[in-house]
């Protein structure tokens, strides 16, 4: 799963949206590395006015970034 970097000034809570290490909803903080998800169960009105499941992005919006990759650490036998 990717990571995203939080880059916004202040801290924000994205309702429709899962952090998936905590299980609770994602509340982003300046420079914090988050695996992201959609929380289950969000709609939207479709054409017809019935709900339909919605397709969030990921990540939520342009306040986000790519979280550099995570160095593989190399064990030395001896």
């Amino acid at each position: 799963m990717p990571r995203f970097t939080y880059g916004g000034e202040h801290a924000a809570t994205y309702v429709e949206y899962i952090d998936v290490e905590r299980g609770s909803t994602l509340v982003a903080e300046p420079g914090r590395v988050y695996d992201i998800a959609p929380a289950a169960g969000v709609t939207r009105p479709g054409p017809d006015g019935e709900h339909v499941p919605a397709r969030l992005p990921v990540p939520p919006d342009d306040c986000w970034k790519p979280a550099p990759k995570e160095r593989q650490s190399t064990k030395e036998n001896g």
